[in-house]
């Protein structure tokens, strides 16, 4: 899979430090479950009710992220 700078708006990219490590980190995550989510095979692929819960968490971390870098 190619480096998410390399294929995300770079516009989004726009930040600096931390804050663009975890940008990256959690449109890597994002990317890595829409790719299981377009398995060949429709019992490989992943459940709507864990892609939910997956973004809830990939959002949780980020903002708690974002929180703790405002302090």
């Amino acid at each position: 899979m190619p480096h998410a700078a390399q294929i995300v708006d770079s516009n989004l990219l726009q930040e600096e430090g931390q804050q663009i490590d975890d940008m990256i980190t959690c449109t890597t995550t994002i990317l890595e479950m829409a790719l299981n989510c377009c398995a060949d095979l429709p019992e490989a692929r992943v459940s709507m009710t864990d892609v939910g819960a997956s973004l809830n968490k990939v959002k949780m971390v980020f903002m708690q992220k974002s929180r703790a870098r405002a302090l």
